[in-house]
């Protein structure tokens, strides 16, 4: 059964994998161990967590590459659909609008349509933009000057706009931002680390190339802060902690690392499985728990402070809960 693991470092930070197999090793840093919640999906590419009190109840939720298919997932691992298989295609991108622009609705970019889809609370969905290539990741400007739009990452799938990042205006009118041709655009970014080490930048993954660059507000691309080889997809920031600090970290799907690249470009290695990595959440979470059981009440009772991370297309997820934050990661079997 594909299986959702967490990696925790002591008592006080956690990092989450997806291993691919069971019987998967993943190799993290000294004072790092990992542990099984939950298992089952397929070729879970991201997630999303609403906000305490939120519209979707606070609750985590998973796009489904494989089972086209969005889940619910809660806290104590057990997850069941919340957009039925069939209503959406080739779901990978998965973004909430907490700015109100939007709706505050979620969002989910289609990677067999050129379509993003608004997932309505209780499951409901509907067209909400067509006109795109083939949708990966997606985010929303937190206010970093891009115009508060959202932003979608279009993969290199057979189409006219392919290889480009996209805006898309809160009426669902899309627009050119940033042609990156060749590049295969993957994930997104936008630099929210205190102060900005990254520049306050919307940064991008590129699967073909390997690099990881920043784009500007006016749409230009900057040349690549850093290669970390082709594969690569997952981007994310830490939040600021002792442990992951306000790094930049990215995950490869075909090597299965975990990088951290820092504001000067240096890449250093940070964890690695034999299976590949999808893509890297950080989340906030509060209070250390030592054993599964107290971990497990504790995500019962504090679901949106949970972390959790997805398996990319074996199904495993992974959560933890620590005092001050959690890096989530999906894995990828090849298959």
């Amino acid at each position: 059964m594909k299986r959702l693991v967490r990696i925790r470092l002591l008592a006080a930070m956690a990092m989450i994998l997806a291993p691919a197999l069971a019987t998967a090793q993943v190799n993290v840093p000294p004072g790092f161990t990992w542990q099984v919640l939950a298992a089952g999906f397929q070729a879970v590419k991201h997630s999303a967590i609403d906000q305490p009190g939120g519209m979707y109840g606070g609750m985590m939720f998973v796009a489904e590459l494989g089972g086209n298919v969005v889940d619910q997932v809660l806290p104590n691992g057990i997850w069941a659909p919340y957009v039925p298989p069939g209503v959406v295609a080739g779901p990978v991108g998965l973004a909430i609008d907490f700015g109100g622009a939007y709706g505050g609705f979620m969002y989910v970019g289609e990677t067999r349509t050129p379509n993003v889809i608004r997932i309505l609370p209780g499951g409901g969905a509907v067209l909400f933009a067509a006109g795109l290539n083939g949708t990966g990741g997606i985010a929303f400007d937190p206010g970093l000057g891009y115009g508060g739009f959202l932003y979608c990452a279009e993969w290199a799938a057979p189409g006219p706009l392919a290889n480009c990042v996209m805006r898309v205006a809160p009426n669902g009118v899309p627009a050119m931002f940033c042609p990156l041709p060749g590049a295969d655009p993957r994930y997104l970014a936008f630099d929210t680390t205190l102060p900005p080490a990254y520049g306050g930048f919307l940064w991008v993954s590129e699967f073909t190339t390997g690099n990881v660059r920043s784009l500007g507000q006016n749409g230009v691309p900057a040349a690549p802060l850093a290669n970390v080889g082709p594969g690569v997809e997952g981007i994310a920031f830490g939040l600021g902690d002792p442990a992951f600090g306000s790094a930049m970290y990215t995950a490869n799907l075909v090597t299965g690392t975990i990088d951290r690249i820092t504001p000067a470009g240096v890449v250093l290695p940070f964890a690695n499985t034999a299976t590949g990595a999808a893509y890297i959440q950080f989340v906030p979470a509060a209070s250390p728990y030592k054993t599964l059981a107290e971990l497990t009440a504790a995500m019962k009772k504090k679901g949106d402070k949970a972390s959790y991370g997805h398996s990319n297309a074996t199904g495993k997820v992974m959560g933890e809960l620590l005092d001050m934050e959690v890096l989530s990661c999906p894995v990828y079997d090849g298959t």
